[in-house]
């Protein structure tokens, strides 16, 4: 069975995606999320799931702010569904910025083959092999 949903893998990784990509203060805390993410593209990945369960849950949001779920979260949550089937790689890609030396979108594949958009805890690139 093909589960993939308007080019995404599934439902849920779509309907996330489409969320953050129609709400400008979305996206632009979930770039920093992966950009913030110096480590690596695994980094990057758990680093945006952790963002998400902020957000999207009534117990992570309540945790990190000490305030009630706000009622619009509530609903995008709802909207998306379950957070354990997002594919946070296929985010991590399309919200990756962009390589600066190959300029192309900083996926897993650029970083296999340049490694320059992963740096150090300093903001240096890593060599390849580090």
């Amino acid at each position: 069975m093909c589960e993939t949903h308007s080019g995404w893998v599934n439902r849920e990784t779509w309907a996330f995606m489409l969320w953050v990509e129609n709400d400008e203060g979305l996206v632009e805390l979930a770039r920093e999320v992966v950009k913030d993410a110096r480590e690596g593209f695994t980094v990057a990945c758990d680093a945006l799931q952790e963002w998400a369960d902020t957000l999207f849950t009534r117990a992570g949001y309540e945790e990190e702010y000490g305030e009630p779920w706000p009622d619009a979260l509530a609903d995008i949550a709802s909207d998306i569904g379950s957070l354990y089937r997002i594919v946070w790689r296929d985010c991590v890609e399309a919200l990756a910025p962009e390589c600066a030396d190959c300029g192309a979108v900083a996926s897993e594949a650029c970083r296999v083959a340049c490694l320059s958009w992963v740096t150090d805890s300093s903001g240096q690139p890593l060599e390849a092999g580090a």
